[in-house]
């Protein structure tokens, strides 16, 4: 008996070739979804946790803040205009026996500290969005006296000067160095041991020592933040929409107490 040979017809090859198409649209679409949904949880994460990694820093530092009345400065910088370019906004310095100095040969334990998120308009600088820090010790890396190191009996500060115990810039400090980025804003508000704000001045003199120091920080994941930094240089309407979107903040108090600044 003779066997018949059955092909495939070209509607049944057309309906195969149909049905595998929906098929793998299908998958990619949910391995798609899944991507995105690992990615903006893992970048919501690294939020938090650049947020946890900022605030572990700074209290550390703050906890081994070092003053005496009328000899160690404390400089609470608000938001200035902008003559100061990228160094306007709110800046915090202090001295302290910071467990983190800035190199090997520092023999003295007190540094000049600095906290301050960099300002850039255009977005094109690689610090921008960046809380930094800044850390004076009394030796370079070489050994050798640091000559920035000056804030004993110096209580006065500004933008520039190297004779002055703090400056915004890098003339009497160590450069800024990135502590973590995408900080869409920073502040800092000190308190005196009655609650009330202590107010913070630009230059001339240091500010009076707080009791606590609250610090507002406010970050924004990657993808974010880029995008935000794109629209806002472009002009863009919706770029004050997105920063509000998308931005988380994150808020705490650090406690100083008494420390001779009430004698």
């Amino acid at each position: 008996m003779k066997m018949v040979k059955s092909n495939f017809t070209l509607l049944e090859l057309l309906v195969a070739m149909a049905v595998f198409s929906i098929l793998m649209y299908i998958l990619l679409t949910f391995l798609d979804t899944a991507q995105k949904t690992w990615t903006e949880s893992y970048q919501r994460t690294m939020v938090y946790e650049n947020a946890r990694v900022a605030f572990d820093l700074i209290e550390r530092d703050i906890q081994t803040l070092y003053y005496a009345d009328q000899l160690i400065p404390f400089w609470h910088k608000g938001e200035t205009d902008s003559s100061w370019g990228c160094y306007r906004n709110d800046l915090l310095g202090f001295v302290s026996a910071t467990s983190m100095p800035p190199n090997s040969y520092s023999v003295s334990k007190f540094c000049e500290v600095k906290y301050q998120l960099y300002y850039d308009q255009s977005h094109d600088n690689t610090n921008d969005g960046c809380l930094l820090r800044s850390v004076t010790g009394d030796k370079t890396d070489a050994g050798a006296t640091n000559t920035k190191w000056n804030y004993k009996s110096n209580l006065t500060v500004a933008m520039t000067v190297a004779a002055n115990a703090f400056t915004a810039n890098d003339d009497s400090s160590e450069p800024f160095e990135k502590v973590i980025p995408y900080v869409s804003a920073l502040s800092f508000t000190c308190y005196d041991r009655n609650g009330s704000i202590i107010a913070p001045l630009a230059d001339s003199v240091t500010t009076e020592l707080p009791y606590s120091i609250k610090v507002d920080l406010t970050l924004m994941d990657r993808n974010s933040f880029r995008k935000w930094q794109i629209l806002e240089k472009a002009g863009s309407s919706t770029a004050t929409t997105l920063k509000e979107q998308k931005q988380r903040l994150f808020s705490k108090t650090f406690l100083i107490g008494e420390r001779g600044q009430y004698d």
